[in-house]
């Protein structure tokens, strides 16, 4: 029971990198596409 327990605890922690990278990821998308938009209306 316990060892399934810090099974679940790990494939959590490597999930929540995960999302964390992809949202880190989103925003400099996101700050890069409004660059170039800012870019373009100058």
């Amino acid at each position: 029971m316990c060892h399934y327990f810090s099974r679940a605890l790990q494939v959590v922690k490597s999930g929540m990198s995960e999302l964390l990278n992809h949202v880190t990821s989103l925003k400099l998308l996101l700050r890069l596409k409004s660059s170039l938009v800012s870019l373009m209306t100058e």
